[in-house]
């Protein structure tokens, strides 16, 4: 048996979750054991199907090289770390001049949930792009800190082509580690910060994705890319507005498995 499959010692070792462990060659226990949790937690859920995720401190992930591993049943979208991007014990650190991820995931046309685990290195003195789908014109799905907005993060997205709706998030420091997560449903949008309340506004239509592929760390159009200067822990992507019920559930899971350890509130 390998000796990745010893390693994980949780009562119940879930496939998924060792076949990932295999495949990156993540050898620390505290790690395998986080993420088996992790992914019996979604699935616990119901969002392991429509989702695919990037756990990206170095213990969690490859730890070396370019190639940032992805996770989860909606398929494989392996990043690839570029520029001033290196890997961390916290998540991939970002320069704030060059460095991002870029994944081939592109966001399909209808429901949608976005989030990220980061923080700043800096106080926010313009927009610090952390996810991305966005080609400046009719595709633009953006989860960002920004200046602008009292230094919130704000939840950028299109609806049926038109320009995008925004909502900006309560959170609590920026250059603490902050769980964004966003969503529509075809009615709404909706955005929550840690564990604050949900917020919300009307809009209604298809959102518009098959744009640009999902960027971490800039804007995924080169013009105006808005480079982040902070770190990166995680991040998801999910087809489908289920996880609007689900923020609260989805923010406990990751804080007591694959952040454990950020400080998040």
């Amino acid at each position: 048996m390998p000796l990745y499959r010893r390693q994980v010692i949780k009562p119940t070792a879930d496939l998924d979750a060792v076949a990932y462990i295999g495949k990156v060659g993540i050898t620390d226990v505290v790690a395998q054991n986080a993420i088996n949790d992790f992914v019996l937690g979604v699935k616990n859920l119901g969002l392991w199907s429509n989702m695919v995720s990037w756990p990206l401190r170095s213990t969690q992930n490859a730890g070396t090289g370019t190639t940032a591993y992805s996770l989860g049943g909606l398929g494989t979208f392996n990043g690839t770390l570029i520029g001033g991007s290196s890997w961390g014990t916290s998540g991939i650190v970002l320069d704030g001049t060059s460095g991002a991820m870029t994944t081939n995931y592109i966001q399909p046309n209808g429901n949608a949930s976005f989030s990220f685990v980061g923080k700043m290195s800096t106080t926010v003195t313009q927009g610090h792009i952390v996810y991305s789908m966005d080609d400046l014109t009719n595709r633009r799905m953006n989860l960002y800190f920004s200046e602008v907005y009292s230094q919130k993060n704000n939840f950028e997205g299109n609806l049926s082509g038109a320009y995008a709706q925004r909502i900006s998030i309560d959170n609590t420091a920026n250059q603490d580690f902050q769980c964004i997560q966003a969503s529509h449903d075809g009615a709404s949008f909706y955005a929550q910060a840690n564990a604050n309340a949900i917020q919300s506004t009307a809009g209604s239509g298809t959102m518009q994705g098959t744009g640009p592929s999902l960027v971490l760390g800039r804007r995924s159009s080169t013009t105006a890319p808005n480079y982040m200067n902070g770190i990166i822990a995680f991040a998801y992507a999910i087809q489908s507005s289920s996880i609007n019920s689900n923020f609260a559930n989805f923010y406990n899971l990751y804080k007591t498995t694959l952040g454990t350890g950020l400080g998040l509130p």
